[in-house]
């Protein structure tokens, strides 16, 4: 505003505040990317379906010939024969590395129908730290929980997200390998109405690279690059998101987070 002899002696000035339709838009991003990360999944699926059917029985059929070798040659007991002994256990060995991949195929074909009911976070993250406790023994890596206390129940399939859970602790314990190390879990409520689960370890950490949650994308020398690919897809159809960083000075963080409502929550259902 001027006054009378056209100086500037006060501005107006107008705002609005539009936190709630920049939160909106974010929101129907974020959905975005679930459904177009899901429509990638079911092509991705209907390809390994495929594979299943074709790959199945010849593989079978050959794991049965290599049986019948083997037992046939530990039957003889001859010189000339205990010589091929050593390269049926080869082939025997090859064919089961093949069903390892044939039977990872299936499941990331399979729809992932969830059978949702009310998941006690904590309770369900225990009980995965003590059941790898048991499997490692006396192993050098140490498991630790960290559960903030609001924590409670999530709507989920619980025998999917505690398979999503087992995988991610079991190759937390692989990175860090024979050293000794630190897996931690920590459960924490991010936002309302989320639950964020983090498995860390202490072990080199992830290439930048590597695509870990990229179909057949692996590091681990026999690994099958399938395990973090159907964890995704699981955590997808319950509506989360699921990602890693690396950790300063080494090791790798993963986390899942879920809506507590469950799939419906977050614009989803309750299949794929």
């Amino acid at each position: 505003l001027r006054d009378s002899e056209g100086r500037i002696e006060s501005i107006l000035c107008g705002g609005e505040d539009i936190t709630e339709q920049v939160r909106a838009a974010e929101q129907v991003q974020r959905l975005g990317r679930i459904a177009r990360e899901r429509e990638r999944l079911a092509d991705l699926g209907a390809i390994a379906a495929r594979l299943v059917h074709d790959l199945g029985n010849p593989i079978s059929g050959l794991s049965m010939q290599a049986q019948l070798l083997i037992r046939r040659v530990r039957k003889q007991r001859r010189p000339a024969a205990e010589s091929l002994l050593q390269p049926a256990e080869r082939i025997l060995h090859a064919v089961e590395r093949l069903n390892t991949l044939i039977r990872g195929f299936m499941d990331f074909a399979r729809e992932q129908r969830l059978e949702i009911e009310d998941v006690d976070v904590a309770v369900l993250v225990r009980s995965v730290l003590d059941l790898w406790a048991v499997q490692q023994g006396d192993g050098g890596v140490t498991l630790e929980l960290v559960c903030d206390p609001r924590v409670g129940t999530v709507r989920g399939d619980e025998s999917k997200l505690r398979r999503v859970l087992e995988n991610l602790v079991k190759n937390a314990i692989d990175a860090i390998g024979e050293r000794p190390g630190v897996v931690r879990v920590t459960v924490t409520c991010p936002q309302p109405g989320r639950v964020r689960i983090s498995v860390a370890d202490d072990g080199p950490g992830v290439a930048p690279d590597v695509d870990v949650f990229q179909l057949f994308e692996t590091t681990k020398p026999q690994g099958t690059g399938i395990g973090l690919a159907v964890a995704k897809q699981i955590v997808l159809a319950h509506g989360g998101g699921i990602d890693f960083a690396n950790a300063i000075p080494h090791g790798a963080v993963f986390s899942i987070d879920l809506p507590i409502e469950g799939p419906s929550a977050a614009g989803g259902d309750s299949a794929r």
